[in-house]
């Protein structure tokens, strides 16, 4: 009695399931993707929340980084100024001087770029030939007047040698209120002599461009197709003064075999320097230069060194361009295609 029983009821609830199935499954279906769906987008909002909380602490760390490197910066300008001013301070001489220029006050420094001891100093006049060099640098008559602001380079020639000192004096009146002056004084010897050292490296960088730039034109010159050596002879002399140290004052001779060449200012004076023209190794001809005025000497004459290699260098690549022809002459005599006796420029390899 038992199973019919069973039965009717897997029956009824196999009938249930498949009107729920029929009836209630596409419902049941579109729930099912909407709820994933709506978890998949409060999954990506809670990711890009996530991302843009970390982005705001990432952009709040690299301000606070930017503002303690600027303020870490300007703490290190601050630190570098009041280095050089303790350095500007440690290095210069500091005096005072009462209305009578008694020195009443001198630092070390002081004493040290006037080469004078403190008994020499302290509580004496200052000393003459430092007044009369303010005064003739200055070009004033030094009065002690509120308005006082004198700036100068004076020389102090002592037993080591000269210094140049750079001198500031502005009113400062005494303790007891009396008018007075403080004198600043730093050595300018060194700075100055870095200055000058660094001038003449930059006139001899000068002077050894303008050689080089003339010697690459004669080079130029002589590789110009159907240029007679004869033209080459004369285009060189008008070049050659720019490679010199005074050019407005350079004459120019160039004598090869029988010919001789001269510049348009040739005047034979005695302040020259000549170099032989070489074909084959040997003399052919030589390249004179000289000054028209005479010039303080450079060792032996007015040349200095780099000159008189420009010349050898010229003279040399002269020689090289003359062989050519010879042998370009040489050829054309053995082929029968041109005259021996005609100058012209050798084809250009």
């Amino acid at each position: 009695m038992a199973y019919p029983i069973l039965s009717v009821i897997v029956h009824e609830l196999q009938v249930i399931i498949w009107v729920f199935l029929n009836n209630f499954y596409p419902i049941y279906l579109y729930l099912l993707v909407l709820i994933l769906l709506i978890a998949l987008l409060s999954v990506f909002l809670i990711y890009t929340l996530s991302n843009k909380k970390e982005k705001r602490n990432y952009q709040a760390l690299l301000n606070n980084y930017l503002h303690e490197m600027e303020a870490s910066k300007k703490e290190l300008d601050d630190l570098r100024k009041q280095r050089v001013g303790l350095n500007r301070l440690f290095s210069e001489g500091l005096l005072l001087v009462d209305n009578e220029w008694v020195v009443y006050h001198a630092n070390y420094q002081a004493l040290s770029i006037l080469n004078l001891s403190a008994e020499t100093l302290m509580f004496h006049p200052i000393p003459s030939w430092f007044m009369y060099e303010v005064e003739t640098a200055a070009d004033q008559k030094l009065e002690f007047i509120p308005s006082l602001n004198v700036q100068t380079i004076i020389q102090n020639f002592s037993e080591g040698g000269s210094k140049q000192i750079k001198t500031h004096l502005k009113y400062f009146p005494t303790e007891e209120g009396k008018p007075g002056a403080a004198i600043i004084l730093q050595d300018y010897s060194e700075l100055l002599e870095c200055h000058s050292k660094i001038q003449k490296l930059v006139y001899e960088k000068n002077e050894i461009n303008k050689q080089l730039n003339c010697l690459f034109d004669i080079c130029d010159i002589c590789s110009i197709p159907d240029l007679t050596l004869d033209g080459v002879f004369e285009k060189s002399l008008s070049i050659i003064p720019n490679g010199l140290k005074f050019t407005h004052d350079v004459w120019g001779k160039i004598t090869f075999h029988e010919n001789t060449f001269t510049s348009a200012n040739y005047k034979d004076t005695p302040w020259f320097f000549e170099a032989p023209i070489k074909v084959r190794r040997n003399r052919a001809g030589v390249i004179r230069v000289g000054y028209l005025t005479e010039y303080p000497r450079q060792m032996r004459d007015v040349f200095h060194l780099h000159e008189k290699l420009l010349i050898k260098n010229i003279a040399e690549k002269l020689g090289h361009t003359a062989t050519l022809f010879a042998l370009q002459e040489e050829i054309d005599a053995l082929s029968g295609s041109r005259s021996p006796s005609k100058k012209t420029k050798p084809a250009k390899k």
